[in-house]
């Protein structure tokens, strides 16, 4: 099983994306998406190429989904590209493919896909598989103000699914605006981060960090003195009944 990055396995299957039997290109693009690191520059590029309209649509579906699976969130070759095609793109299923992997790539209040999925949604003449895949796109990036224009724009709209749709986005946006934007803003975090829960000796809840790996453990008692008031000398840390030293780093506790 290749590793992650190999560098023959990766020569291999760009060489395999050059290939004219669309069957070939859809099994290396599935397996550069498997074998990439996140964030891999010349993968994307390779992948940006085979987004043309004289692509294969299946291989340009699978190449979507390889983006968004490889690309970084805030990417904007990536979201370029799939804005293109959510405004150029013939094929409804293709801007639909298109729309639902914008949210995978897209920090929230990007002004420029918020306006792109905006104009579709509010489009009448656009296919309603499409404008119903915007509005809910629009649920992840999408601010409170941006959610009203939507829903004043398709209140009267011909198509009841539709309208039903732009009443269910402002009032998800309306209600969880902020909870959506520290999910997305979490999920956007850098990898080398964990989650960690603070309990007292009864077992009751006190605190949630998230912090990076390296972090040491006097750190996070800093920090605990800064969240419930406790000097960090009256501290004492217990991970699987050991007390922690101040010198350990977390990733030697949890890892990967």
């Amino acid at each position: 099983r290749a590793t992650k990055g190999n560098p023959r396995v990766m020569e291999a299957i760009f060489t395999g994306l050059q290939d004219d039997y669309h069957l070939v290109k859809d099994v290396a693009v599935r397996a550069l998406a498997r074998v990439a690191e996140p964030g891999e520059q010349r993968a994307i590029r390779e992948l940006l190429t085979l987004l043309g309209p004289d692509e294969d649509a299946f291989v340009r579906r699978v190449v979507m989904d390889a983006m968004a699976s490889v690309a970084e969130m805030g990417d904007q070759q990536v979201i370029l590209a799939l804005l293109g095609l959510v405004e150029g793109a013939e094929e409804w299923y293709t801007k639909t493919d298109a729309i639902e992997k914008l949210p995978q790539v897209t920090l929230p209040g990007d002004l420029r896909v918020v306006r792109a999925l905006t104009a579709c949604a509010t489009n009448a003449d656009e296919d309603e598989v499409v404008r119903r895949a915007a509005m809910e796109a629009l649920l992840s990036v999408a601010e409170q103000s941006d959610a009203e224009v939507v829903w004043k724009s398709l209140v009267s709209d011909h198509v009841p699914e539709v309208r039903e749709m732009a009443t269910h986005l402002l009032e998800e946006v309306q209600s969880g605006v902020e909870a959506f934007s520290a999910f997305k803003k979490r999920e956007a975090r850098p990898k080398e981060y964990v989650d960690i829960v603070v309990r007292n000796f009864e077992g009751s809840h006190v605190v949630d960090f998230d912090r990076p790996r390296q972090v040491k453990v006097g750190m996070l008692k800093q920090d605990l003195a800064d969240q419930c008031g406790a000097p960090p000398m009256l501290q004492k840390l217990i991970f699987n009944n050991t007390i922690l030293e101040d010198s350990a780093c977390i990733s030697t506790l949890c890892p990967r």
